[in-house]
């Protein structure tokens, strides 16, 4: 509308120049319009990126109030971001072991438990692999491992401890992007404990 309104009152104005003023009025409503136009294109464009994109974070818990007599140590990824992360790669090392796959983890947790608590296989333990092109979407927490083991008179400062062993041989690195094909990544050292 303003382009038009522009035009015709640029071609109505005309003071003789070799530019009529009318045109040069009317090329420039039409430039800056033009250039309106690109700036709120690409406004757009940029809060469409931000409506999908994520924002994986990491979450490492010890507690011993979820099942009586256990200490429990967790840790999870949650996306808090406003889209789907898409998982493009999960490096994990458990004890500098490389896991490269979902049929191991399991596995190579529950021997990495049982060496570092002596519970003569009362341990429990959960583990997940996150797979190439899985999706975690939005407020969506993935429990990546979870062991609980009695406390048989260990206190919570005891329990805490083997929770941080645990927590320092867990190494991993997830790259995710959205879908605008931006890439981001997490990573989990023995400092993020």
């Amino acid at each position: 509308m303003a382009s038009i309104f522009g035009f015709v009152l640029g071609q109505a104005w005309n003071l003789g120049w070799q530019l009529p003023v009318g045109v040069t009025v009317s090329i420039f409503i039409a430039v800056l319009t033009f250039t309106t136009t690109i700036h709120h294109y690409y406004a757009v464009r940029r809060h469409n990126e931000l409506q999908v994109q994520p924002h994986l974070i990491l979450d490492s818990k010890f507690d011993s109030t979820s099942k009586d007599n256990f200490h429990t140590y967790s840790l999870s990824v949650k996306n808090v971001g406003l889209g789907p992360a898409i998982i493009d790669t999960y490096s994990l090392t458990i004890e500098g072991k490389a896991i490269s796959d979902a049929d191991t983890v399991f596995t190579e947790f529950l021997r990495f438990v049982n060496r570092v608590i002596p519970t003569r296989g009362k341990a429990e333990v959960q583990a997940m692999y996150l797979s190439n092109g899985e999706a975690i979407d939005k407020g969506t927490e993935k429990i990546l491992f979870v062991a609980r083991w009695p406390t048989e008179g260990r206190s919570f400062m005891q329990g805490r401890e083997i929770a941080k062993q645990l927590a320092d041989e867990i190494r991993f690195q997830i790259k995710y992007r959205c879908h605008y094909e931006r890439q981001f990544s997490v990573n989990r050292t023995p400092t993020d404990a």
